[in-house]
């Protein structure tokens, strides 16, 4: 239990009864985040790592193509298209939204 043990000239408190304050708050939060947050030693395939980064990878940019239909649509196109013998080149400046429509277009 923690109590006033005085306060000095300057007006600064003193508390007593805080000796294990500190190691108390520390196991406490330990321990909480330890139940959200289980430390689970796994073996994953080196592989399956790589898929399921690109797959978080494409999700994440995917989900943020908005405005682009055309360009979406035209893409498809291209892909079903069943005699297409000449590549289809996505052009755009940095920033521009490539990885993103792609990303969409591979998560279709």
């Amino acid at each position: 239990q923690c109590e006033v043990a005085g306060v000095n000239s300057d007006g600064k408190v003193h508390l007593k009864g805080l000796e294990n304050f500190s190691q108390k708050v520390f196991e406490f939060f330990t321990q909480r985040i330890g139940e959200q947050y289980p430390l689970v030693e796994v073996q994953t395939d080196p592989y399956q790592q790589q898929q399921e980064s690109h797959e978080a990878y494409m999700k994440n940019k995917g989900d943020v193509v908005l405005g682009r239909d055309t360009i979406l649509q035209e893409i498809q196109q291209y892909i079903t298209e069943l005699a297409v013998d000449y590549p289809m080149v996505l052009v755009g400046e940095a920033g521009s939204g490539k990885s993103a429509i792609m990303a969409r277009v591979a998560d279709v």
